[in-house]
């Protein structure tokens, strides 16, 4: 009997060695299990069960399924801000029917420290509905120049009627250096030559400030025409740009930086004689450099025309080009038969157009033939 006990302790010794360690300690019917832990005699370490390993596996899996769900369902994604201008003279995309399905949208980090006003060079309007129709007509040859939408962030009807552009928070497409950093709202028309309406102006003070309230323009935002950030551009004409000081927080310097010639113009312009005398000098100096530089280097590339004459028109022997001697006796035969066929081939190799090149490329074909093959160029 005590045989046989002690058969079955080694084989359940055996069997408890062979588990993974976190599986050790678990036979069916033991007492004490709670949440998996296994209460052991004092003899005996307290270990870990396989059940605890899977509640915690099945625990991560049931965590990282609803952080996927918070972060890409529960939580609304960004939108296109609405600023809750409730004017009877403000439009919102859905009043004046823009395009809806927009794709590619880019949100601003806000708020921004910019305005830039800047005009459509499109036609004039001063009536709601003609505004509306000019709107739609904006929109669609903005998406067809692969703007994705309408350029600007809002703009201004010759009636003072002010319409929702990509909106507050969206990032616009009029000024490329400054899109981050700016609001952009254009005045419908070609204020090159249309008349400006006081209205206007007052309806985008209010829209500016309303901007600053909610947070999409810094308090100390800095109010430009596109003019004075793009020196490529007349927007938003002059008409505009005459009643702009109408804002308090226009800044009238311009901030574009100047195309090089126009750079150097304003540098030697600025300069006193004796600095642009010195200049003039310099240059002088440098221009001469550089034409002997590049006279000599052609000069230096070209092959002298006396060194390059061949001792023959056409026909130029073995010992013309400097062949290496080879005994032709080991593989030509004393009696010489006329041949009955030409070949013409070619060497794969460089081409040349002087008899030195010639040489050149001929002495290492056959170099090459004698080295590789152990015999004369065929």
């Amino acid at each position: 009997m005590f045989i046989y006990f002690s058969r079955r302790r080694a084989v359940a010794d055996r069997e408890e060695k062979s588990r993974p360690i976190f599986c050790r300690g678990f036979v069916k019917g033991d007492k004490g299990q709670l949440l998996g832990l296994e209460l052991v005699s004092s003899k005996q370490a307290r270990r870990l069960r396989c059940s605890v390993a899977v509640f915690v596996c099945w625990a991560l899996i049931i965590g990282i399924a609803l952080m996927v769900y918070i972060i890409y369902i529960v939580l609304p994604s960004q939108m296109r801000l609405d600023i809750g201008l409730n004017e009877t003279w403000y439009l919102r995309r859905l009043d004046w029917l823009a395009m809806t399905k927009i794709y590619g949208v880019e949100y601003l980090d806000l708020p921004v420290e910019n305005v830039i006003i800047g005009h459509t060079e499109g036609y004039y309007c001063n009536q709601r509905f003609h505004c509306i129709e000019q709107m739609i007509k904006i929109q669609q040859d903005h998406t067809w120049l692969s703007r994705n939408d309408i350029i600007p962030n809002f703009l201004v009807g010759g009636n003072g009627d002010v319409f929702e552009g990509r909106g507050a928070n969206v990032l616009g497409a009029m000024v490329k250096d400054y899109n981050r950093k700016s609001i952009s709202i254009m005045f419908i028309g070609n204020y090159v030559v249309d008349q400006t309406d006081q209205l206007q102006f007052n309806h985008t003070q209010i829209l500016v400030d309303r901007l600053v309230k909610i947070g999409v323009l810094r308090p100390d935002y800095v109010l430009r025409g596109q003019c004075q950030v793009d020196s490529l551009t007349i927007s938003p004409g002059q008409n505009v740009m005459d009643r702009l000081s109408f804002f308090p927080h226009w800044d009238p310097e311009d901030k574009y930086e100047l195309p090089l010639p126009r750079y150097l113009w304003n540098i030697v312009k600025n300069s006193s004689r004796t600095e642009r005398l010195s200049c003039a000098v310099a240059l002088l100096v440098l221009i001469t450099c550089i034409a002997l530089i590049v006279y000599f280097t052609v000069q230096s590339s070209q092959p002298a025309d006396a060194e390059d004459i061949s001792p023959d028109d056409w026909n130029i022997t073995r010992e013309m080009w400097l062949a290496q001697p080879y005994d032709y006796h080991t593989f030509i035969k004393e009696e010489f038969r006329p041949t009955m066929l030409v070949i013409i081939h070619h060497t794969a190799s460089k081409d040349c157009t002087t008899h030195a090149q010639c040489v050149t490329e001929v002495r290492n074909i056959q170099n090459d033939y004698l080295t590789r093959l152990g015999y004369d160029l065929p």
